[in-house]
């Protein structure tokens, strides 16, 4: 999983359709819908449930669509601050996301 799995999972929910977040990301259907895909098979859980009339998040969905917000947040502040600072910001970063048990 890279921030560019987050940033599809956060366009498809904004855009309530996988085609829409595909046009939005300059990237095709196709190749949007087999990232998530892998993504899921990664995280062995489904995020989204398909439906004719568009998609809809799971549980375990929405509690990712919060952490990769969250991620998102943090990694721009992150570069902003390192923009405006006269010296490289370096050091560990560890983050944690809540993972279903059930």
């Amino acid at each position: 999983m890279n921030i560019k799995h987050l940033s599809y999972v956060v366009e498809i929910c904004r855009c309530g359709s996988i085609n829409k977040a595909a046009q939005n990301l300059y990237i095709s259907q196709s190749s949007l819908s087999g990232s998530v895909k892998s993504l899921e098979e990664e995280l062995h859980y489904q995020l989204f449930r398909r439906k004719n009339s568009g998609i809809e998040l799971t549980e375990e969905g929405k509690l990712f669509l919060e952490s990769a917000k969250k991620k998102k947040y943090w990694r721009r502040r992150r570069r902003s601050i390192g923009c405006l600072s006269s010296f490289p910001v370096s050091g560990i970063c560890r983050c944690a996301a809540p993972i279903p048990l059930c």
